[in-house]
């Protein structure tokens, strides 16, 4: 089967603790709970100089394509490398406008 098909389709069917997804062409988000309250840092939008932060296994077409395209791209800080600590990643996050939450499986996510 066409692998991005499958990355585009529903992962959860809607539930009392689930709305159902919001599903279109350009995106792919999923709206989940976090066991992390947000840091005051995370709130300041203004002065991130990346634009898009992603860092994880290359395990689904969205992720295999977002490496592709952007991984040498000036303002982009997206990579198969995993960071040295939760403070980098919380760093690299912090300096990055949006952060990819991309299907696929990881250490710190499972969309």
């Amino acid at each position: 089967p066409d692998c991005w098909k499958l990355d585009t389709e529903p992962v959860a069917v809607a539930n009392h603790m689930f709305p159902a997804r919001n599903f279109r062409v350009q995106d792919s988000v999923i709206s989940i709970p976090s066991r992390f309250s947000p840091h005051p840092r995370s709130r300041r939008f203004g002065g991130r100089p990346v634009v898009a932060f992603f860092a994880g296994s290359p395990n689904s077409c969205a992720r295999e394509r977002i490496v592709k395209v952007l991984a040498n791209e000036p303002g982009f800080d997206v990579s198969t490398s995993f960071a040295t600590s939760s403070e980098d990643y919380s760093e690299r996050m912090w300096r990055a406008r949006f952060c990819f939450v991309l299907r696929g499986s990881s250490h710190t996510n499972n969309v």
